[in-house]
């Protein structure tokens, strides 16, 4: 593991109050093989609901009112193709008519309509203090701290550490 993949793996233990051992940490290559070790090491709570999902469901709708679009042809993987000089314009409406959420003030412009759900969920989803913490929970703890670190929220939990975000 190069120096870079090294303070990964610490910003995650400390983000995870979780100790990876470094024989464990080696075969750690993407965000999901975070996800899937730490499901192993700790015990999860089953969640009812999934606020990624009502999130998306909620943009999908006022994207669909605000732009025109057919909402039933908005996808995860749609381009959202909206000028960067109206992004500012097009979020801001989208904080009044989605208001059940206490939404940052500012989110970068997204690329997909999963990368917004996903940049969101990330400053809206946190796990308890205490007791254990759902699956959507701990996805969004390793995409928050994978985030951070690497300065790039359009990843997929299956790109890889070292070849797709260039850590060393």
């Amino acid at each position: 593991m190069g120096l870079d993949t090294v303070e990964l793996v610490m910003d995650l233990e400390e983000a995870l109050h979780l100790r990876i051992p470094d024989a464990h940490a080696a075969q750690l290559a993407t965000p999901r093989d975070v996800v899937r070790y730490v499901a192993k090491c700790r015990p999860l709570r089953r969640e009812e609901r999934c606020r990624s999902r009502e999130l998306f469901f909620e943009l999908r709708r006022a994207l669909a009112e605000l732009e025109g679009w057919d909402g039933r042809s908005l996808r995860l993987d749609t381009p959202l193709l909206i000028a960067f000089w109206r992004w500012g314009t097009i979020y801001d409406e989208l904080l009044s008519r989605c208001a059940s959420y206490d939404w940052p003030l500012h989110v970068p412009r997204p690329k997909t309509l999963r990368e917004l759900v996903h940049r969101l969920g990330c400053k809206l989803v946190h796990p308890p203090a205490d007791g254990p913490w759902s699956m959507e929970e701990l996805c969004y703890v390793v995409r928050r701290t994978v985030e951070g670190f690497t300065g790039r929220g359009d990843y997929r939990s299956v790109h890889t550490f070292v070849g797709d975000m260039q850590l060393d």
